[in-house]
């Protein structure tokens, strides 16, 4: 159980828990700390030989998704595993891609190729998620807030909304919020809310 734990980064929730139950599949959790659960409980499982994943790590920070996917290849080396993702970058690390749109398959085959073709899809969609990224990673429009004894504060860089559950707000260049607080979007996922609300 502890080798679990540890391998889908658990150990600060198991503290925090301390033996509480926590709801189906980890309901009672945060949704990037359920995710890790749903992992672990898999990873438990003998004898796998296919492994469907269908977004397993959504609500995780792009670092440790990779870790941990690292872990789910590690552990299920033997077996055929098959991950639907959103992630253009993280599909790229597959041996086989193969790209839906409208139910239905539109690019197969190992990402190199695909990539290569001319009128790429993947590439289409690559070049996308690479341009949006580079936008919001540029924090025009951006406001980061932080909550911290349960109130709600702007953080003045980074390393300030790290230290709190956050989300992020579009505002004006007046810095005037043109809506209320909203999760970020999943490339500012480490400014996303961690632990459980009270």
């Amino acid at each position: 159980m502890r080798a679990l734990v540890a391998a889908a980064e658990l150990g600060a929730v198991a503290e925090r828990v301390n033996g509480e139950r926590l709801g189906a599949d980890g309901g009672l959790l945060s949704g990037g700390e359920a995710q890790r659960v749903r992992l672990a409980r898999a990873l438990g499982r003998d004898g796998v030989r296919l492994a469907v994943l269908d977004e397993p790590l959504r609500g995780l920070d792009r670092r440790q998704r990779h870790r941990l996917l690292a872990v789910a290849r590690e552990r299920w080396s033997d077996a055929t595993l098959l991950c639907a993702t959103h992630d253009v970058g993280e599909a790229l690390t597959f041996d086989r891609v193969l790209v839906l749109e409208g139910g239905g398959v539109v690019a197969d085959g190992p990402p190199d190729g695909l990539l290569a073709q001319d009128d790429s899809r993947l590439r289409a969609m690559l070049d996308t998620e690479h341009a949006l990224r580079a936008e919001l990673d540029g924090g025009r429009g951006w406001r980061r807030l932080r909550v911290a004894d349960g109130t709600l504060h702007e953080a003045r860089s980074a390393t300030d909304a790290s230290d709190a559950p956050a989300a992020c707000a579009a505002g004006d260049e007046s810095g005037a919020t043109t809506g209320e607080a909203a999760p970020a979007p999943a490339p500012r996922s480490r400014t996303a809310a961690r632990g459980r609300w009270r």
